[in-house]
């Protein structure tokens, strides 16, 4: 793997590539810019280019190249022809194909990215502020020689004089990169008003020195590290459910997309006999591998926070949501459940009790508001930024707008920190874990137009307490709560609170029965407080897209043993370290017993 910079010059000056950014009132088109309203060239308007001009300089040598990806020959197409995977060169992809994708859904066995080059937008250098140059035009009827009725319109466009624009990629197969550089050299326009002098463009590829990570010593010495990645770029991460021109992205990052990140990482910088080898193989096996949690957003000062969602049980302030404390209400959940077993003497008074020292406004000095279900994660109390990017597919034969190929992708902003932990990392893979955290590592859709390329940091791990510790604490809190509304201590050793960390994937839909089994007990659940959600993505390897039912982040089950938690200590030690359900590999199941945000309440008496 090789990285280049594609230095990008105007001549004439200016450029115009639309349907990137909003256009603002009084303008027809404006060129492309990024959250902070400086030009760019988006990854897809140069890759399309590029991509143009290779094919036409293939044809030139009667090479074959179909037309964009569809797997068909130009002088072959009809109009009744559809888009197949292209197998024009012996029965395999053409070169075009090979160096910017091809209309297929899934990749092979032994590929290791759907296309060989990754190629980023394209930014200015330096940071002088760039002036818009405003054009109005008018058209102009033929026969009367005059201005056409509502035909006056207005481009804006960057003055692009002298300035240079650089677009980061990297390159996967090394055979291809004469085909990139001959691509370059043949693009002459980009963009939109060819005919009025904007777009003519000149490239220059720059080359870089083969990407091979050192080999850092990792920060854990035992099978656990904590991570916190930063986006580079903008981000789109697949949820279960799409529409068909709008893709949202999800809030956090799935163990999964991490896993697979760090995998094709590690095989596109490897060689092919080295994937067979023992120490990556061991670290991505289904069933003794490293276990890849899920990432949650995460401020960048604050490194010691657990990352998790909060639990179903939290509750925040209505007036004051992100000034306030959250507050937990296991207690009092754990109160009421206690009241069902009580006979009916005195349970009026008893129930009484309950309800006078149950949380259900806020505590803080000088507010009484009603609590609510709070939103966002332990480690950032709102949702990460996001923006909302509106792109039209091109009809190459015509350059115009294609029918119905008018979509939007929402994606995370660059700058956006996560945090969590891979864990379970096999002894012998530990090395080769630290080399693929060096390397350049993409996570999301829209990898090949340089979405998602994130850093990785190794940082201490959370400071948390023992179980035993953690166990004790909650006995006593519980026993307080309990006194305070007169009910029966008698066997609360016993309880032990289970909250997930990530979405839940019980066998067979039994989310009891499975958790059930992973504690080695048959216990009494106590109390649940849970809630569903559909989990699912895209499958590379297969092509499809798969969804299914799971028990959301941030459930919490109490259970009741057979005998007292202090006894299980191995038991429960091993529940965290493993977790619950299917697909652990990939990070669902977390959980932690004990959790200590249970003891949250504010001022409660």
């Amino acid at each position: 793997m090789r990285s280049f910079d594609l230095r990008v010059r105007f001549p004439t000056g200016t450029i115009l590539v639309g349907g990137h950014s909003a256009v603002p009132g009084g303008v027809s088109a404006t060129h492309s810019v990024d959250r902070e309203g400086r030009p760019i060239i988006p990854a897809t308007a140069l890759r399309g280019g590029l991509r143009e001009a290779l094919e036409s300089i293939l044809r030139g040598y009667d090479r074959p190249a179909c037309d964009g990806g569809n797997g068909i020959e130009p002088s072959a197409t009809t109009s009744e022809d559809s888009p197949r995977p292209c197998t024009l060169d012996a029965g395999s992809r053409c070169i075009p194909c090979r160096m910017f994708g091809t209309q297929r859904a899934a990749i092979g066995d032994h590929e290791r990215s759907f296309s060989s080059l990754v190629l980023g937008d394209a930014v200015l250098e330096g940071d002088d502020a760039v002036e818009s140059l405003a054009r109005q035009h008018v058209a102009v009827s033929r026969t009367r020689r005059s201005a056409e009725d509502n035909r006056l319109f207005q481009r804006q466009a960057p003055d692009l004089n002298d300035r240079v624009l650089v677009a980061r990629g990297y390159s996967v197969e090394p055979e291809l990169e004469p085909y990139l550089e001959a691509a370059a050299r043949g693009l002459m326009h980009l963009g939109s008003g060819r005919s009025i002098g904007l777009g003519r463009v000149e490239l220059e590829v720059v080359w870089g020195e083969d990407i091979e990570a050192e080999v850092p010593p990792l920060a854990s010495e035992d099978d656990e590290i904590s991570i916190r990645v930063r986006l580079q770029s903008p981000t789109a991460l697949g949820t279960a459910d799409a529409s068909s021109n709008y893709r949202a992205t999800r809030n956090e990052i799935p163990g999964s997309v991490l896993r697979g990140a760090i995998g094709f990482a590690i095989a596109r910088s490897m060689p092919e006999t080295s994937l067979e080898e023992a120490p990556f193989q061991t670290l991505v096996d289904d069933h003794d591998g490293a276990h890849f949690g899920f990432l949650y957003p995460a401020e960048r000062r604050d490194a010691s926070a657990l990352a998790g969602p909060w639990p179903v049980t939290a509750r925040t302030c209505k007036t004051h949501p992100s000034k306030h404390p959250v507050v937990d209400t296991l207690l009092d959940r754990i109160a009421v459940a206690m009241l069902d077993e009580l006979s009916e003497v005195s349970l009026a008074d008893r129930i009484a009790r309950v309800h006078a020292s149950t949380l259900r406004n806020c505590l803080a000095s000088g507010c009484s508001a009603q609590l609510r279900s709070t939103k966002g994660t332990r480690t950032l109390p709102e949702s990460p930024p996001k923006r909302a990017v509106t792109r039209v597919s091109i009809e190459r034969r015509s350059t115009s707008a294609r029918d119905g190929a008018l979509f939007s992708y929402e994606t995370l902003e660059p700058g956006t920190t996560f945090q969590g932990s891979i864990r379970n990392v096999p002894a012998g893979s530990r090395d080769l874990l630290g080399r693929a955290l060096e390397l350049p590592i993409f996570v999301g859709r829209g990898v090949s137009a340089g979405w998602g390329k994130v850093s990785v940091e190794v940082v201490p791990r959370p400071p948390l307490p023992t179980i035993k510790k953690r166990g004790a604490d909650f006995e006593s809190a519980l026993r307080g709560r309990l006194s305070s509304a007169g009910l029966s201590t008698d066997d609360i050793d016993k309880l032990v609170p289970i909250t997930f960390l990530a979405p839940y994937l019980p066998n067979d839909g039994d989310d009891l029965g499975t958790l059930a089994a992973a504690l080695g007990t048959k216990p009494r659940w106590f109390t649940v407080a849970r809630r569903f959600a559909r989990e699912g993505g895209w499958d590379q390897r297969t092509g499809e897209p798969f969804a299914e039912l799971a028990v959301a982040a941030g459930a919490v089950y109490v259970a009741r043993l057979d005998r007292p938690w202090r006894e299980s200590l191995e038991t429960l030690q091993r529940l965290e370290r493993l977790g619950a359900g299917q697909r652990r590999h990939q990070g669902f199941g977390q959980l932690i017993t004990f959790d200590p945000f249970i003891l949250e309440r504010g001022d409660s008496p």
